[in-house]
């Protein structure tokens, strides 16, 4: 591909792939799980969680405990910021953090608010890594892009469409379930002596597992929405087939278009975009939140 046409699809794919965008936090997009405000774009996510909390229990209860600002959470010792990854991890900003302490603390979240890490994170090891781990790519120039949506995020994500979102939910349900049958064999384990002295270690493995339930629900949230159901082109592992970064990007951009144009003309006032919106609004794309 010559140096011209490249620019001209690197051009042509940059806005299209505003339709993926999750506007999260600008900035260190790891901090978007904390979010409570329902106006939130990432927060849709958890607020699927928490319909499907008021479904099982109608009091409220599990909202109030596992949902949005709810009370299931606790405050962790980040040994990556303090010890391990400390110039990379501990170099960030810090949330629930003690600063009279040597060491940094984190905040762990009610578990309905990993159902959105999906949308900015690789995984829950990149989150706890406060998005500093990146993918293997074939070239090393690549890597300061990976967590910008509009780059190689945007491109990879294949996994949240068709069949491979399922795929995706089903694998990481069952580490959900893995993990808490480990909470439960250590909890019927202990005598009711070290259930009190040790309650804080039990819970920190069973906010573990129901951390992981949250993050395989997004694929499953995913799963059921329209813009979804059509199985996505592209391999998730198209890294590794040595792909180039125009491709990546013409690929993410189609797809953008396909999942959700709205994004893409929801300002009224870019010229030239108001024919498109009103074809859209007529058409009712798939996942489209505009009127029809």
């Amino acid at each position: 591909m010559s140096k011209y046409l490249r620019i001209v699809v690197l051009m042509l794919c940059v806005v299209p792939l505003g339709g993926w965008d999750t506007l999260v936090t600008k900035g260190e997009t790891w901090r978007s799980i904390y979010q409570r405000d329902a106006s939130a774009s990432i927060a849709e996510h958890t607020e699927l969680s928490d319909m499907t909390f008021r479904y099982l229990d109608s009091s409220g209860r599990l909202v109030r405990l596992f949902g949005r600002g709810g009370s299931a959470r606790a405050t962790l010792v980040d040994l990556n910021a303090s010890l391990f990854r400390a110039r990379t991890v501990g170099a960030m900003s810090r949330v629930g953090d003690d600063r009279r302490t040597a060491i940094e603390e984190r905040e762990l979240p009610p578990p309905g608010h990993f159902a959105g890490i999906p949308d900015y994170s690789y995984g829950i090891y990149d989150w706890l890594n406060k998005n500093s781990t990146c993918p293997s790519f074939p070239d090393e120039a690549y890597t300061p892009r990976c967590h910008k949506f509009i780059g190689w995020l945007g491109a990879l994500n294949s996994v949240h469409f068709g069949s491979q979102a399922t795929r995706m939910y089903a694998h990481l349900h069952l580490n959900a379930m893995a993990l808490a049958r480990r909470a439960a064999d250590m909890r019927l384990a202990m005598r009711l002596t070290e259930r009190k002295a040790y309650e804080s270690e039990v819970k920190e493995a069973e906010l573990l597992a129901l951390a992981y339930e949250g993050y395989a629900q997004h694929f499953l949230q995913d799963r059921w929405a329209m813009g979804h159901m059509w199985e996505r082109w592209g391999s998730p592992d198209a890294v590794q087939e040595n792909r180039r970064l125009e491709e990546h990007l013409l690929v993410g951009g189609v797809a953008g278009l396909i999942h959700g144009a709205e994004a893409l003309v929801r300002d009224k006032k870019i010229k030239g975009l108001e024919v498109l919106r009103v074809l859209l609004e007529k058409a009712d794309p798939m996942s489209s939140s505009l009127p029809g």
